[in-house]
């Protein structure tokens, strides 16, 4: 079973979570069910393989204060990325696809490709508190380029990592500033 996972960059495994682990089984499982169908396999050898377990389900966010202490210590294009992430609730793949025919100034909007499918496309509303921010990385895009040029979403993880570490906030992942996000539109 994969235990490890590698970024070419990267001089250590990083564990692998049930979730890909789960993933994984289920490509191989039909894959090899494929193979009984076609003749290829007597039997499938993965019948009785049973997944790991779910992880509990996860809710971190931080309080608007502690978003804004995030973006206001980060350096450029990273500032930009938090505040679309806490912002205006996109994920990490959506914002570094953004090009700059993607933004809306006079609504204050992104245009948010889907990354998974093209109906997941949708438009997300930036929040008042941190479209500065936006706007500010905008001014340094030529116009239709991308807006995260160069950037890796493992690099926006890292950056976001360093930055909870700095702040003395443990446990917070780049994914969950999509949890603040969602408690703040259900608060209000």
């Amino acid at each position: 079973s994969a235990t490890v996972s590698r970024r070419k960059d990267d001089p250590a495994p990083r564990p692998v979570s049930g979730s890909t682990k789960r993933r994984y089984l289920a490509a191989v499982q039909s894959f090899t069910r494929y193979l009984v169908e076609v003749g290829a396999l007597a039997s499938n050898p993965l019948r009785d393989l049973h997944a790991p377990p779910a992880n509990a389900p996860r809710c971190s966010f931080l309080e608007l204060p502690d978003a804004i202490r995030v973006l206001d210590g980060s350096a450029p294009p990273y500032r930009a990325i938090f505040a679309l992430a806490y912002g205006a609730g996109l994920e990490v793949s959506a914002i570094l696809s953004l090009i700059e025919t993607d933004v809306d100034v006079a609504r204050r909007q992104v245009r948010a490709r889907g990354t998974k499918a093209w109906t997941r496309d949708r438009i997300a509303r930036v929040a008042d508190w941190a479209w500065p921010h936006v706007v500010a990385h905008l001014a340094t895009c030529l116009p239709g380029e991308r807006l995260f040029r160069g950037v890796h979403r493992w690099a926006a993880g890292d950056t976001h990592r360093e930055r909870m570490r700095a702040l003395g906030l443990v446990g917070f992942r780049l994914h969950d500033a999509r949890h603040h996000w969602a408690v703040r539109m259900v608060r209000a």
